[in-house]
């Protein structure tokens, strides 16, 4: 394996650690009303949030699951490699990237396979490794970033293959899209200051792209405190689970964001402005000895199967440093009723209690808080071990389970209850 492999083995580990009976529960009754504080700093809604949330031990919602498709053998239509995309369109059919198929399987609403969108390779219609995402555009269209290979792709609905723009590395390392309503899509690019270049100022954007491609406006800056570096040699150098942004985009154009060491949400609009501050209180977990030395075996492993020789393994650790304390935020997601779920992070040691093996993809905890569209916490929601939601539309969570064997299952929940009529006395 060349220097140049050893280098996207190590990046591809680093970044899938870092990326890492069912009943709600909630702090204490909240009385009816509700102990924050909500102020207004140079035109900014500031939210301060108590321990306790709104919700009262009746009020929290009800989730069970309602759909699971996939099998661990026979029909190939309904097996998965690695599933690294799931979204649901207007009709309720749902959309799954499967990054070692390298392509798009389609089912309806009621989980019976409809058809595939992409093949392997790199000519038009096709899928490289990392070319797995699904997102929609306007009318039909279905958009499938593939950042391995460079571009972006359109396909229609039924399968069809449209077009495709080119992606230039210059421009930044792709981590992430959203449609923006009926206007386009934002991508998070990380850039970086490679070897041999000047006047690179490291940062990650979230910007804005028309359906022709062209970047338009930034809607954010987030600064890299952590995360992926370049070093002199050209080897990836990592902190693992160093500071890094976390961003999502609401169905009304709401964008949230947040650095993942701190429990700070940033609420803005489509051009940039920030409108609303969700904070509360939150511990940090210190990341102990045993952690580092399962997180450290895991990252050795990957990259052996990867091919690398002993001594391109040890090189590459020689990079990776891990942080004093985990991540407070893993994930950001819409909810019912514009709510805003926030997925609180684990000790290594307790995703390996919960799964009964370490895999990068369990390190989001099953416990969400939930904070109501002003950002007043309302309380705890805990979803199913080994799941990982992708979206949530209306009452129903779409996302990835896990079996004991590794085995990767599409799972729909369904969410009853907790999001009504707030109870009297609560103002915003």
């Amino acid at each position: 394996m060349r220097r140049q492999e050893f280098a996207r083995a190590a990046v591809g580990a680093a970044i899938a650690v870092v990326s890492a009976g069912v009943a709600g529960c909630a702090g204490e009754a909240a009385g009816g009303g509700w102990g924050g504080a909500i102020r207004d700093s140079a035109g900014v809604v500031v939210v301060e949030n108590p321990a306790n949330g709104l919700w009262r031990r009746d009020e929290v919602p009800v989730v069970r699951e309602v759909l699971r498709i996939g099998v661990a053998e026979g029909d190939p239509d309904y097996q998965f490699g690695e599933i690294s995309a799931v979204n649901v369109d207007a009709e309720g059919r749902i959309y799954v990237g499967d990054r070692l198929a390298q392509e798009i399987k389609v089912y309806d609403a009621a989980g019976r396979y409809l058809r595939r969108i992409g093949r392997p390779g790199s000519g038009p219609g096709e899928l490289g490794a990392g070319g797995t995402g699904v997102i929609f555009g306007r009318g039909d269209t279905v958009i499938v970033p593939d950042p391995g290979l460079q571009r972006i792709n359109f396909f229609a609905r039924d399968g069809t293959f449209l077009r495709s723009y080119p992606l230039s590395a210059l421009e930044g390392i792709s981590r992430g899209w959203a449609v923006i309503p009926d206007s386009g899509v934002l991508q998070h690019l990380r850039r970086l200051q490679l070897p041999g270049q000047e006047g690179v100022a490291e940062a990650d954007v979230v910007v804005r792209r028309g359906w022709d491609g062209a970047i338009g406006d930034t809607v954010l800056v987030l600064p890299v405190a952590g995360g992926l570096r370049i070093g002199e040699s050209g080897v990836p150098a990592t902190t693992i689970f160093g500071p890094e942004p976390v961003w999502g985009v609401a169905g009304d154009g709401r964008v949230f964001s947040a650095i993942n060491s701190e429990y700070r949400i940033e609420v803005r609009t489509l051009a940039g402005r920030l409108v609303r501050v969700i904070r509360r209180r939150y511990e940090p977990q210190r990341v102990e000895s045993a952690d580092r030395e399962l997180l450290l075996d895991h990252i050795r492993a990957r990259i052996e199967r990867l091919g690398a020789p002993p001594a391109g393994v040890a090189a590459l650790l020689q990079g990776v440093v891990i942080a004093d304390r985990y991540p407070v935020i893993a994930t950001l997601l819409e909810g019912p009723e514009g709510s805003l779920w926030v997925q609180k992070t684990l000790t290594v040691r307790r995703a390996v209690a919960i799964s009964g093996s370490f895999h990068p993809g369990e390190l989001g905890s099953p416990e969400w808080d939930v904070f109501d569209r002003e950002g007043r916490y309302l309380g705890e929601v805990t979803l199913p071990p080994r799941f990982q939601p992708h979206i949530i539309r209306g009452d129903r969570v779409y996302g990835v389970v896990r079996d004991e064997l590794d085995v990767p299952y599409v799972v729909v929940l369904e969410v009853a209850g907790g999001f009504g009529e707030k109870p009297d006395g609560v103002s915003g």
